[in-house]
């Protein structure tokens, strides 16, 4: 029996009884229970009345009401927790006991140890909880008011601008389009692609052809999914006529800041120019044992019982994981101090009492990040119709979420530059010790981290970065590379589960390679073509950035049409992949049609897929020009790993249902799509990933 803790709201966990209501909270993203934990009694969260709840015990963190949570569930959602406020050095486990059970989504059964008595908080809690309790509270509420008094600040400042804006949207809704602009559907059609982008997207380029004129918000945006438009916009005249800036519906953010995915012009060049060397491909492949580990640490401690999982859920937290160690130097071990899997014995075990800075740092960025995630992914859903100057409930908590990153972050590249001060005297010693093989060799071991890799790049004229862009690039790589890579990660699984020969062929590649023990590496993926074609397929059915927006900054031709200079381009790299005039069979599932590209002569890996517009001027899943996606070999490298290391282990499965149990619409579907009708359903928001991916899986 391990020690009890009671709640704030007043949960006994040893006597599974809640005394006051549960609160809803949107700060917390729930997992997926399992459907046999035991029950916990409790009232509703509108009612008094007793009801049967299921709980189970999480690691999770919350922003809004401190930093371990246990989770309460009613049959149907919505989703309840009681958040006990202690600090991350001083949290005690709740009074559960796990237990075996069959596998249900993948999560352990949860069963009560009810011994202890009902008694109150102060005498279940470790001495020095208190202080740390009110230690937390004061933190978030100080967060808090810092954030809405700079929101206040900006709302103020961006008021007159957005009156103004949103004047000349309204006067646009009233007027004809332009002279010789594309022709497209009347009207405003926010709520139309809103509702299901996709459809849309399809529907529209069927009815109004390769370029479509569009009133979208009041803003003017041109649809442009042929090859030619496409190169015109990304390529040969990407920076002189078609800009980030002034993009619809691609706002910028507090938190990446004025990174690569949003800067512009000389700032964009200087930044990205600093930034290559990092993301080399002898830097990159220096990453691939730590994306191996973290894959074999999460099928050790999470799938290793097998049964239903969410893969799409655990490749979200791998690719942070990940994502966290390149950037920041963070172990696996140190993420996982407080936070462990729920599957893991840890995560039924305190946290050191003296836990590691990192370890601290890790835990503060990883919950800052998932409350932001959360919080674009509720913008997105909403078409950005709420600015995020606006001091909204939502808006501060995220705001006080980018300030804790803030403090984190800045510390970090501090000591870091104290850290090279130390060991050569100096930063600008150390980048003459960095590139002097023979001094670097001689040199103390230095952090091989991307923070590091960016202190120590110079430009032509031997600056370097400021604080403020590094900032801005390690929270946009943080933001972009984590979410994408697990996008991609999903839709592969999910494919490879719908197609078990293929998935049984990049198996045998994987085992021919790799044998049955060793994990595949940087090099052994190179001997992989299989499985690097099933990564290209997905990337084509499947790219996360399904639309690639620019802004014209003059008045513009594109193709046969006239496009005033504020008109907003949307490429569409989903449109554009599934064009049958380009590909064969384009919504079919085929890794083979990469083959003949794989076997010419001179063939120089994925990366040469990947440049200008692909080699048949319409594959661009990372963009396409200049500003193609700088963490494109990253993401490639870390796909493959990560895939090849699940398919020596393990099998995928989807749950199919017998074929005469389907209604007549479900065979339909099943049919002309080619996949089978439990078949991940896709959720495209800003980027276009799968609602969920519930998978089989089970041991090789």
């Amino acid at each position: 029996m391990i020690q009890s803790a009671s709640f704030p709201c007043g949960l006994q966990p040893s006597t599974m009884t809640c005394k006051t209501p549960g609160k809803l909270c949107r700060s917390w993203v729930p997992q997926r229970v399992g459907r046999n934990e035991p029950d916990l009694v409790g009232p509703g969260p509108s009612s008094k009345a007793r009801q049967t709840f299921r709980a189970r015990q999480c690691s999770r963190r919350c922003i809004r009401h401190g930093t371990y949570v246990a989770t309460v569930r009613r049959a149907n959602p919505p989703y309840i927790h009681h958040a006990a406020t202690l600090s991350a050095a001083n949290v005690p486990a709740v009074g559960f006991s796990s237990t075996a059970s069959p596998p249900s989504l993948g999560e352990s059964r949860i069963s009560a140890a009810a011994t202890t008595p009902t008694s109150s908080r102060s005498s279940t809690l470790p001495a020095g909880t208190g202080a740390s309790a009110d230690s937390v509270r004061l933190g978030l509420w100080l967060s808090l008011l810092q954030a809405s008094v700079e929101q206040f600040a900006a709302a103020t400042a961006s008021a007159a601008a957005a009156a103004t804006g949103a004047a000349v949207r309204l006067q646009r809704l009233s007027q004809p389009p332009p002279l010789n602009f594309p022709a497209g559907p009347p009207g405003d059609q926010t709520l139309a692609l809103l509702s299901d982008p996709l459809s849309f997207l399809s529907s529209t380029t069927k009815q109004y052809g390769q370029l479509v004129g569009l009133m979208l918000g009041g803003e003017r945006v041109v649809l442009a999914t042929s090859r030619e438009a496409a190169r015109v916009v990304l390529l040969e005249q990407a920076g002189s006529v078609y800009v980030k800036e002034g993009t619809a519906f691609f706002p910028g953010s507090s938190l990446a800041g004025n990174g690569l995915l949003v800067s512009d012009g000389a700032v964009w060049q200087r930044q990205r120019r600093l930034s290559n060397p990092a993301f080399r491909r002898t830097a990159v492949e220096a990453y691939s044992s730590a994306m191996v580990a973290a894959t074999r640490n999460m099928l050790d401690s999470q799938w290793d019982s097998g049964g239903y999982r969410d893969v799409y859920m655990d490749f979200n937290e791998l690719t942070l994981r990940v994502t966290l160690e390149a950037l920041f130097g963070f172990s696996a071990g140190e993420q996982q101090s407080s936070s462990p899997s729920p599957s893991s014995p840890a995560a039924h075990m305190a946290p050191s009492q003296s836990p590691s800075t990192s370890s601290e740092e890790a835990q503060q960025i990883v919950a800052a990040v998932e409350k932001a995630f959360m919080f674009f992914t509720q913008r997105a859903a909403t078409g950005f119709v709420i600015p995020e100057w606006l001091p909204t409930w939502d808006n501060l908590e995220f705001a006080a979420a980018v300030q804790q990153l803030d403090r984190v972050v800045y510390g970090m590249i501090a000591r870091r530059r104290e850290e090279l001060s130390a060991l050569h005297g100096s930063v600008e010693a150390a980048v003459v010790a960095a590139t002097d093989a023979a001094v670097a060799s001689a040199a103390p071991t230095l952090p091989s981290d991307l923070l590091t890799s960016l202190l120590l790049s110079r430009d032509e004229d031997g600056s370097g970065m400021s604080d403020q862009a590094l900032r801005d690039e390690l929270m946009t790589l943080l933001v972009a590379g984590q979410e994408t890579s697990a996008i991609l990660l999903g839709w592969a699984a999910a494919l490879l589960a719908a197609h078990p020969e293929v998935q049984e062929r990049a198996a045998a590649e994987v085992a021919e390679v790799c044998g049955r023990d060793a994990p595949p590496t940087a090099t052994s993926v190179r001997h992989m073509p299989y499985l690097e074609s099933i990564v290209l397929e997905t990337l084509r059915l499947y790219s996360p950035a399904y639309m690639v927006g620019r802004c014209a900054r003059v008045d513009a031709a594109l193709g046969p049409y006239s496009l005033p200079s504020g008109t907003t381009v949307l490429v569409s790299p989903y449109i554009m992949h599934r064009d049958a005039a380009v590909w064969d069979s384009p919504d079919a599932f085929l890794p083979e049609r990469w083959r003949e590209l794989q076997d010419r002569e001179g063939y120089q890996g994925y990366m040469s897929l990947m440049s200008n517009l692909g080699p048949n001027g319409a594959y661009l899943p990372f963009g396409g020009g200049p500003r193609n996606c700088i963490g494109t070999g990253f993401a490639m490298m870390e796909a493959m790993l990560v895939l090849g290391a699940v398919l020596q282990r393990y099998r995928l499965m989807l749950t199919l249902p017998a074929p005469q149990s389907l209604p007549g619409p479900a065979r339909a579907a099943e049919t002309n799509s080619g996949l089978p009708a439990s078949f991940p359903k896709p959720k495209p928001l800003l980027t276009l990933r799968p609602e969920s991916v519930v998978l089989w899986v089970a041991r090789r």
